[in-house]
């Protein structure tokens, strides 16, 4: 499931850096299918973080699943445009969720109260005593 919508990566990305980065083939305009593509990979990441708590992908994805996708895939425009990272004006923000997203995974950071866990941890203790008439 994608996480962003392009109403949301056009609200921060100008329109000709948007075109450019998905116009692969150099015609000037972008390619059948390209962004759907780049929000896929990028969801796809955000998921391998949460994969090993979370059932992915999210039918109802959290706010810090889309924002993370969403930083993820303004990142990425900029690095189709072949932009360094240091001049990527989204790398900051893409590596804090990186970072955010990995401590989750490894169970450091708690992420959102409201979303089920792909499965219940706990153990199971036996607590084996001797019945009067019986011995261990």
């Amino acid at each position: 499931m994608a996480y962003v919508t392009r109403d949301q990566v056009e609200d921060l990305i100008p329109p000709k850096d948007l075109n450019d980065a998905l116009d692969d083939d150099g015609d000037g305009a972008e390619d059948a299918g390209a962004f759907d593509s780049l929000v896929a990979t990028q969801s796809l990441i955000v998921d391998g973080f949460l994969s090993g708590l979370f059932t992915t992908p999210f039918a109802n994805p959290p706010a810090k699943v889309k924002t993370a996708a969403l930083m993820f895939v303004l990142e990425a425009v900029y690095q189709r445009r072949r932009i360094a990272d240091a001049a990527n004006p989204w790398k900051k923000q893409a590596d804090w969720w990186r970072e955010h997203l990995q401590k989750v995974g490894n169970r450091e950071l708690p992420f959102d109260a409201a979303t089920p866990k792909s499965f219940s941890p706990g153990i199971v203790v036996e607590d084996c005593t001797a019945t009067k008439g019986s011995s261990l």
